[in-house]
């Protein structure tokens, strides 16, 4: 039986792991919130990678778009300095890493799907720290998966989907802009997509995996709202209202031939 341990498992795609693990019969799980375990402490890392595992899940991350830009030394902390913290320890058990990544470190001038080959180029701050995690990984170990993603939403934690259906007043007017194009993701898609990526064997290497349809978020509001029989109106903010400090990609799409060839190929159930 596989060994599976997940970092930062308090988070929607660690919730979502922890949904669908029961699916995955022949891999036993361990899951660690950042109250247990936090990759920005090494000496917590060796004494967990004490027990032999088979591969660990980096979920860890700080994913505050907005924040980073004023934080960035908590973000570099999270998404640098304890993605090194992290690889240092695998390195010295022969433990392979799946780390989740993000869209974000693309500029977003494509007018087609990134490719994991595209050359990134962040233009906000939570962009540049995890292409520095990223090129942490990509420079210290050969057994790594770098899932990168975008968009992710869940039933879970605070994010676009769960604030439309949990924490929004029937009066209140939602506010969605409609310059970025990008693909939503929902996390149990992410999660199963990184298990099946481990359990049957891909190669080693970089993946994107996001959602399969580009929407703005006004129209991924618009479909929520629809689905969720909701009575709120949807506007679109203009920049004084919006308040946005960190840039974002204006395309931020990303190319999944690559995992979905892999999966096709081997058509997991």
């Amino acid at each position: 039986m596989k060994k599976i341990v997940v970092l930062g498992a308090g988070g929607q795609l660690g919730k979502a792991l922890q949904e669908i693990s029961t699916q995955y019969g022949e891999c036993s799980f361990f899951f660690k919130s950042k109250k247990e375990v936090t990759i920005l402490s090494k000496e917590q890392i060796k004494k967990l990678f004490q027990e032999k595992f088979d591969v660990c899940i980096n979920c860890a991350a700080y994913t505050d778009v907005e924040k980073a830009e004023t934080n960035e030394k908590e973000a570099y902390a999270a998404n640098e300095i304890g993605v090194s913290n992290l690889v240092d320890v695998l390195l010295k058990h022969n433990i392979p890493l799946i780390h989740v990544s993000t869209s974000y470190i693309f500029d977003g001038t494509k007018n087609t799907p990134y490719i994991e080959e595209d050359t990134p180029n962040p233009i906000n701050l939570y962009g540049r720290s995890k292409l520095a995690g990223e090129e942490i990984i990509l420079k210290n170990l050969k057994d790594y998966y770098i899932v990168r993603t975008s968009w992710v939403y869940s039933k879970w934690g605070n994010n676009f989907f769960s604030r439309l259906t949990k924490n929004i007043a029937p009066e209140e007017t939602i506010l969605a802009e409609n310059t970025q194009i990008g693909t939503p993701t929902k996390a149990e898609k992410l999660a199963r997509s990184i298990l099946d990526l481990f359990v049957l064997n891909a190669p080693y290497g970089i993946y994107h995996c996001s959602g399969s349809k580009k929407m703005t978020a006004y129209t991924f509001a618009q479909k929520i709202v629809k689905k969720r029989n909701l009575s709120n109106k949807i506007m679109i903010p203009n920049a004084t209202t919006l308040k946005q400090v960190a840039k974002r990609p204006v395309f931020d799409v990303l190319d999944n031939h690559k995992i979905n060839t892999f999966f096709k190929k081997h058509n997991p159930q």
